[in-house]
């Protein structure tokens, strides 16, 4: 039974979330274990009083912290570095790898779908594309394996004709993925938001194995079945170069956390969307200023700017 791996950092509020979502749709799943590059022990204590059974695996930014901690570049608490050696060691061929932010929001048979992307030597299955147009399903299907009357896997073969179209062939995270070509993508890369690089790195092990006559597909269910939030981040950039507005987004998060934590904010809050602004300004009132507040707002606002520029459905 493969293992799904949630990277996390800051928000257990939400992996909280992820892990009941996968609770009640992924049938069949096997261990579940956290990747985790900071989430503090107390609420990882919480997760497990909650989830038992969960694995906490941690890098070295928590076990050896860096002694200035805002110099997290050195390769030593690079998670990427962390992340690779994780599921590198992993002894089955494949890997589910989630965000998290994420949480699944339809049902599937794990084992099942796993038997046919071992069958037809899938590199990846695509959960999420984020919900942009350009990624979704299209007319480059090869074919469809029907497993049950509510069950499909659609492959495609795409052309890639830009870097950027490298994500219908490889997502960082979102999906089940064949091993070796994850952690060929990530391995060597100079840092974990270096994403340029790491999608060059995928296509090059692409064409490798092409080179070399290996079977290299690719599939989704021909829907996504996992969604991401569009209202936090876990960046210390605040969410990226395509946003203007910044914030720290540590305060914000620790407000959901604690709320959390305390019991006043539901993990499933407005599921199958996301948690929405009444119960996320709830947390914040009651633990930030009004100034923190608006800044949050602007910066929210810029953050969905860009997501939207690049082609995603935020409603």
């Amino acid at each position: 039974m493969i293992t799904t791996y949630i990277k996390c950092h800051s928000r257990a509020a939400y992996i909280d979330r992820l892990i009941r979502s996968i609770k009640r749709h992924v049938a069949g799943h096997g261990p579940i274990v956290l990747l985790n590059d900071g989430v503090a022990e107390k609420y990882l204590n919480h997760l497990r009083t909650l989830h038992f059974g969960i694995q906490v695996r941690n890098s070295f930014k928590v076990t050896d912290p860096p002694a200035d901690p805002n110099d997290l570049r050195q390769q030593r608490y690079d998670p990427a570095k962390f992340w690779v050696r994780e599921i590198g060691r992993d002894p089955n061929g494949y890997a589910a790898i989630l965000e998290e932010d994420t949480w699944i929001t339809d049902s599937f048979d794990l084992p099942l779908v796993m038997r046919n992307l071992e069958a037809n030597d899938a590199m990846m299955l695509r959960l999420s594309w984020n919900s942009m147009a350009r990624l979704a399903p299209s007319s480059e299907t090869v074919f469809t394996a029907v497993l049950s009357e509510n069950l499909l896997i659609r492959y495609y073969s795409p052309t890639i004709g830009h870097l950027s179209e490298v994500h219908k062939i490889f997502m960082f995270a979102h999906g089940i993925f064949r091993k070796d070509y994850w952690c060929a993508a990530f391995g060597d890369a100079p840092e974990w938001l270096a994403e340029p690089a790491i999608l060059k790195r995928a296509l090059d092990h692409l064409h490798q194995l092409q080179a070399q006559g290996g079977r290299t597909r690719f599939c989704d269910f021909g829907r996504e079945v996992a969604r991401p939030s569009f209202s936090s981040t876990g960046r210390s950039d605040a969410g990226g170069h395509g946003v203007a507005h910044k914030i720290d987004p540590r305060p914000y998060n620790a407000a959901l956390d604690e709320a959390w934590l305390a019991g006043e904010l539901a993990p499933m809050a407005d599921y199958p969307a996301d948690i929405g602004d009444a119960a996320r300004l709830a947390a914040f009132k009651k633990r930030l200023t009004q100034r923190q507040i608006d800044e949050w707002a602007l910066w929210r606002a810029d953050y969905l700017g860009m997501y939207r520029r690049m082609g995603c459905d935020v409603a």
